[in-house]
């Protein structure tokens, strides 16, 4: 019988999460960031690690994800269960707003395909607000294969925070949608003091 050849390695796509927490630095009195802020602005002293607290990444996409691709993408109507557990009809083409970056305190489980919310629900974000647990992310040029999802959220509690999960959302009609679910350093988090961040930077690669 004749062997059909198979393509090697790993190919389609991928979606893959990078975390980086850091506190203000003692040194420079402020929080460094990478790459590029919201204003367009280079940190100057981004090569400091002053403030740095941990980097972690994740690779978990979810259901609604998929059915929004198969709603827009190929103009197939979906029943999508949304950030609440509540199925939602969405007819074909159902174009979403802004997408956010959003962050929880829980993570007593790893992150699923399955996952429709953050493990802490609704508790501290209603995935479309910018505040401690949310901000809205910024969808950069395709480069190459890939394109990033870059966002920064700052913890303006004025006490620490432990993040413990991350992921991505939009809204379609009137509903929040969860397409990424990862988990922050495992089940231990990052705890991000008054004025800290967690930088998130979401990654979409085409092989």
């Amino acid at each position: 019988m004749m062997s059909i050849p198979q393509e090697g390695g790993i190919q389609g796509l991928k979606l893959t999460c990078r975390i980086v927490a850091r506190d203000p630095c003692p040194t420079h009195r402020y929080t460094h960031w990478d790459g590029k802020n919201v204003l367009g602005e280079t940190d100057l002293n981004g090569g400091c690690r002053g403030g740095f607290i941990g980097e972690s990444f994740g690779n978990c996409s979810c259901k609604a994800y998929a059915q929004l691709i198969q709603a827009n993408l190929h103009a197939t109507a979906e029943t999508i269960a949304d950030v609440g557990n509540s199925a939602r009809s969405i007819s074909a083409n159902s174009a979403s707003t802004a997408v956010y970056v959003v962050a929880g305190t829980t993570a007593a489980n790893p992150a699923a395909f399955t996952d429709y919310a953050l493990g802490d629900g609704v508790t501290h974000t209603d995935y479309k607000s910018t505040g401690n647990y949310a901000n809205t992310g910024t969808v950069n040029a395709i480069s190459g294969t890939a394109y990033t999802i870059t966002s920064t959220i700052t913890n303006g509690s004025g006490s620490s925070i432990t993040y413990k999960e991350c992921g991505l959302a939009t809204t379609v009609a009137t509903w929040q949608f969860l397409h990424a679910h990862d988990q922050v350093n495992g089940t231990t988090g990052y705890t991000v003091s008054a004025s800290g961040t967690l930088q998130v930077t979401y990654t979409s690669t085409f092989t």
